[in-house]
C-alpha cells in the first residue's frame, strides 16, 4: 500500500495561516474560484468583482436592447403576414354559409365567393362523409365582370354526407 505526502502536510496539522496561504495560492491558479466562501456564487469574491475586466458586472447597452426588440417586432410582424395568408389565394375569398343534408343521396350547400371584377375564378364544391371521404364534387366558375356571388347548389352524393363546403378557389 502506498501513501503520498504533500509538502507541508508532513509536519502535522496545518496552522490557520498556512491554510489561508494554500487557499490564496489555489485562487491564483483558478481565478474563477476566488473568495466568497461556501454558498457564494462562483466568481463573486469579497470585492464583488464578478471576474470582469473592469471589476464590475457586464451590462448590455440600451441601444443593444432596443435593436433586439426591434428585430423581434419585425420578425413577429412577418410571421403574422405568413400565417394570415396561409392556404389563401390572394384576392379570392370563398366561404361556406350553410349546408343541409336532405337525404342519403343529396346535400344542399350555400356558399359565397368574392374576387376582383376582372378575374375568372374556378372553385370546387364538395360533400364528405364521417371519414372525410369525398362523396360528391362539383366545379363552379365565377366569370369576369362579377365581383361577388352567393349561390345554393344541390349535390348528388354516393352515400349519406355529413358536411359540404366550397374550397380550392383559383384564377383560371
Amino acid at each position: 500500500m502506498s501513501t503520498s505526502v504533500t509538502p507541508g502536510a508532513a509536519a502535522g496539522p496545518a496552522s490557520p495561516a498556512a491554510a489561508a496561504e494554500r487557499e490564496d495560492a489555489g485562487a491564483a491558479e483558478w481565478p474563477g474560484l476566488s473568495g466568497g466562501g461556501p454558498g457564494a456564487p462562483a466568481g463573486d469574491g469579497p470585492s464583488g468583482d464578478g471576474g470582469g475586466p473592469e471589476g464590475g458586472r457586464r451590462r448590455g447597452s440600451p441601444l443593444g436592447y432596443a435593436l433586439i426588440g426591434l428585430l423581434a417586432v419585425v420578425m413577429a410582424a412577418g410571421w403574422a403576414v405568413v400565417v394570415g395568408h396561409a392556404n389563401n389565394t390572394p384576392g379570392i375569398a370563398a366561404q361556406t354559409i350553410t349546408f343541409v343534408i336532405q337525404n342519403d343521396s343529396s346535400v344542399q350547400v350555400t356558399y359565397a365567393v368574392a374576387k376582383s371584377r376582372e378575374d375568372v375564378v374556378r372553385c370546387t364544391v364538395d360533400a364528405f362523409d364521417t371519414d372525410f371521404a369525398i362523396v360528391a364534387s362539383s366545379e363552379i366558375t365565377v366569370p369576369a365582370g362579377t365581383e361577388k356571388i352567393q349561390r345554393t347548389d344541390t349535390l348528388r352524393t354516393s352515400k349519406r354526407a355529413t358536411g359540404a363546403r366550397v374550397k380550392d378557389c383559383r384564377k383560371v
